[in-house]
């Protein structure tokens, strides 16, 4: 899936932003808050590989979860940085 120009926009005001945030609060704060979205970033690309495994079951087996494939598949067509 290729990146969108809005997500290469967010990509770059949020890069941006953290240097802005460094100059700000120090070092230490802004070490912090990378950490933290590194988190968020491999708990997102986590949930995605699970989306994946889900979606390679049979229609059965997610409906027995109260899924769809076409649930599945709405949130696998979903950017990474989707909140």
């Amino acid at each position: 899936m290729m990146p969108t120009v809005e997500t290469k926009h967010a990509h770059q005001a949020m890069i941006a932003h953290l240097a802005d945030e460094a100059a700000a609060i120090g070092p230490l704060a802004l070490h912090r808050q990378v950490m933290n979205l590194l988190r968020l970033w491999r708990a997102r690309l986590r949930d995605r590989r699970e989306l994946r495994r889900l979606y390679q079951l049979d229609d059965r087996l997610l409906r027995d979860m109260g899924l769809t494939r076409d649930d599945v598949f709405h949130e696998l067509s979903k950017s990474l940085w989707w909140r």
